[in-house]
């Protein structure tokens, strides 16, 4: 059969202009398809035409990955591909449909991969070559007129070693254009899955079930030793939660004379208690790591279960400046929390800490998520383009126009204290950084004009029409959103 594997074009987010990443859940899923079928993928966010692809590649099944911003944008595409074939299987796939399947009834989708892509689509893909039915494919949500159908609950891989490599020939065409900043052309790989913390904003412990699993070391180094790039983002949460496991595999890298400039995630109580680990990964190749740092304040990073404190930010800081290893930071600005004073409390933070990379972005309920259940009564909008963690989605505190002048005021002021030295090396350099505040400024001018409608806000995307609710025949979550009781988050691996 004919797979044609879509990312969709993120609609119009203003994190763009700064990074965009391979789509390398895709690139597996590819991978796993190779050899029994005949593959394509279309990176759609560099402006090619899915009509024109249609036309040439007559595929059989049309899949996309799906994140909350781009169901839209995936509804397009899916809608595209059954007008010019009402025969071609349309899947999404991603988190979206992880996290709330239903919400995708009416979309165009004919079914919805709702757990890990690589073997559920193989299997799905396989299926529909023999003309099975779907409903015996475990972990999927069918749609049948006004109906989703949840098959049987599928269960996460539990040795990441048997997963293929990922086929980057399929994103062969692109791979010049990913980058990070001025981290180009930028890979992707990863070395781990999931998240033992439960914060309340993050949808990764609801998507992988709060289960924490690593990737055999001879499979992360035959990766690595594939990927051509120099620059190499590993899109994963929680890198070092297995310190055992991370120590080994930073002295396998170190052994294996790979050469490249790592990007990892980690948390600042880890760096903490284990700086030698971070100061061995700096001797691998770890230039950059993302930490979410979150808030300027204990109170708040209670408020959203960070299960961690400033002061452990603030010692962070410390430990990477002194290992050479920029940290990109990340914080979380709250709509119907944040006045005036909030804003000026976290950027005297950021500038106290000397932190050089810091990524702020706007609290969102993602459906699915603990905050999504808590806020859904305040959520303002149904027009999901707005979840992208860069528009208010819910009331503010401060007027909408104020709210965003504040924070493009915040992104400015911070980057515009860095000393010379630090900006001139820091993978945001002044360039990327104009550029983005450029767009932050254009994103946000029809709400920070003087004539700006109070109720902006609450405006819905003209031609956007809410899916008729889901009459659900199955009921088969594929995680508990409440654990049973006596659950306990498990110590960290030493």
């Amino acid at each position: 059969m004919k797979v044609l594997l879509v990312q969709p074009a993120r609609w119009n987010s203003p994190l763009s202009s700064t990074m965009v990443i391979e789509p390398l859940g895709l690139e597996v899923v590819g991978s796993n398809l190779k050899g029994h079928h005949d593959v394509e993928i279309l990176d759609l966010r560099w402006g090619e035409s899915l009509q024109e692809t249609l036309e040439r590649f007559q595929p059989d099944v049309v899949g996309a990955t799906v994140i909350t911003s781009e169901v839209n944008a995936a509804t397009e595409l899916m809608k595209t591909a059954k007008a010019f074939n009402p025969k071609i299987l349309t899947v999404m796939g991603g988190p979206q449909p992880v996290l709330a399947p239903e919400s995708l009834l009416g979309h165009y989708a004919d079914v919805a991969v709702v757990t890990e892509g690589e073997h559920a689509f193989s299997d799905l893909v396989e299926t529909w070559e023999r003309g099975g039915d779907l409903r015996s494919v475990t972990g999927l949500a069918v749609f049948d007129g006004d109906q989703v159908i949840r098959t049987a609950r599928r269960e996460l891989i539990s040795d990441l070693s048997t997963t293929r490599l990922p086929d980057r020939t399929l994103t062969a065409k692109y791979r010049h254009r990913y980058f990070r900043g001025e981290w180009k052309p930028l890979a992707s790989s990863f070395t781990t899955r999931g998240c033992h913390f439960r914060c309340t904003f993050c949808c990764v412990w609801v998507l992988g079930g709060a289960v924490y699993r690593t990737r055999g070391i001879e499979a992360v180094l035959a990766d690595l030793a594939a990927i051509k790039e120099d620059y190499v983002f590993m899109a994963e949460d929680d890198s070092m939660f297995n310190v055992e496991y991370s120590d080994q595999l930073a002295d396998a890298v170190i052994a294996s004379g790979i050469k490249k400039h790592f990007q990892f995630y980690s948390r600042s109580d880890l760096v903490v208690s284990r700086p030698d680990l971070f100061a061995k990964w700096k001797k691998a190749g770890l230039d950059l790591l993302l930490i979410g740092m979150e808030m300027a304040t204990d109170e708040g990073l209670d408020r959203i279960n960070k299960e961690n404190t400033t002061d452990n930010n603030e010692k962070a800081a410390r430990i990477c400046r002194d290992l050479g290893i920029e940290i990109i930071s990340y914080f979380m600005v709250d709509p119907p929390t944040f006045g005036r004073e909030n804003f000026q409390r976290l950027r005297d933070y950021i500038l106290r800490l000397e932190l050089t990379h810091p990524i702020f972005f706007i609290m969102t309920p993602l459906p699915g998520t603990t905050l999504y259940r808590e806020e859904h009564g305040i959520v303002a909008t149904e027009n999901l383009d707005l979840f992208d963690f860069y528009h208010c989605v819910v009331e503010t505190k401060l007027p909408l126009g104020d709210f965003y002048r504040e924070f493009i005021d915040l992104y400015r002021s911070c980057y515009k204290s860095r000393p010379h030295e630090v900006t001139a090396k820091s993978a945001f350099s002044d360039a990327v950084v104009d550029r983005f505040i450029a767009r932050l400024e254009e994103e946000y001018e029809p709400y920070t004009r003087a004539d700006a409608p109070v109720q902006l806000l609450r405006k819905p995307k003209e031609g956007l029409t809410t899916a008729p609710r889901a009459k659900v025949v199955q009921e088969e979550t594929l995680f508990p959103l409440k654990f049973k009781p006596g659950w306990k988050k498990p110590a960290r691996v030493q």
